[in-house]
């Protein structure tokens, strides 16, 4: 499992010929959800490392979703459905049901999800380079923020006082919006310039954002101030993507998981002084 020393060792695998995973989240019983694309399914990983296969979108009647990002909210998760321009609510329970959200403009490929407070969900779309507001009945898609169509708006990750943080590819930096969508500039770049744009963003209960770069397999962190960090994490195996915080019994410790190449990783971090 984790290590306590810093290391990341491997938690499980993905059930699945080929497995990929994509976005992640966890539900309120520590059970962790993961995106699978090429199998178009969403895997179930319980707090003891066991994984099993939540729901297939095939068998469900959206073959063409191609899942990616994850959020839960009220109780229900929610699904980037890349390829079919729709974010999927899945409801849970004995037999898991699913049903289509909101669908976007077309021509949208929604990669990845955050919520805020008050529970409208927000899609990247690496299409059109817009980031979507989906008000939290469905009912309603708005643009909330509009980057041009090369962006590539990646990860979305919330802070405690409400602002949305952006990944943008074609930049290779992570950009800082207002809840009202008003921009408040670059919060963090990538500190190798030409090696990679960032995938996932995920906050720990410090308040620290970490980004993924899957071109050079690593994670940077950035501190609350945004100033650039030199705790870099480069120690892995494998494809790294999506990153998620699962919460653990010690206040001040919680774990960093990381998900790459069909395979999950994980590093008990303490304290949160110091580094990894």
């Amino acid at each position: 499992m984790m290590s306590p020393s810093g290391t990341f060792s491997s938690l499980t695998t993905l059930p699945g010929t080929n497995a990929t995973g994509g976005g992640m989240a966890f539900d309120s019983s520590g059970n962790l959800y993961v995106a699978d694309s090429y199998n178009n399914q969403i895997d179930k990983i319980a707090p003891g490392g066991s994984a099993s296969v939540l729901l297939n979108l095939t068998s469900a009647g959206f073959s063409a979703a191609g899942p990616n990002g994850l959020v839960f909210s009220g109780g229900n998760l929610y699904v980037a459905g890349y390829y079919d321009n729709k974010v999927l609510k899945i409801t849970l329970g004995a037999t898991p049901s699913v049903t289509t959200f909101a669908t976007l403009p077309a021509g949208s490929a929604p990669t990845y999800l955050a919520v805020d407070g008050s529970g409208n969900i927000y899609a990247s779309d690496s299409n059109s380079g817009n980031i979507s507001e989906i008000s939290a009945n469905g009912s309603s898609v708005t643009t909330f923020v509009s980057l041009g169509s090369s962006a590539g708006p990646n990860g979305l990750a919330f802070d405690s006082s409400g602002n949305l943080y952006v990944a943008v590819a074609s930049s290779q930096e992570i950009d800082k919006f207002s809840s009202t969508g008003a921009s408040l500039g670059t919060f963090g770049a990538n500190p190798f310039p030409g090696d990679g744009a960032f995938s996932d963003l995920v906050f720990d209960p410090n308040g620290n954002l970490y980004g993924s770069i899957p071109g050079i397999d690593d994670i940077v962190e950035f501190p609350p101030s945004g100033a650039s960090s030199t705790n870099y994490f480069n120690q892995y195996p494998a494809f790294v993507g999506s990153l998620a915080f699962a919460p653990t019994p010690e206040p001040d410790s919680a774990a960093l998981l990381v998900l790459g190449a069909g395979a999950l990783l994980g590093c008990r971090r303490r304290r949160w002084t110091g580094k990894l």
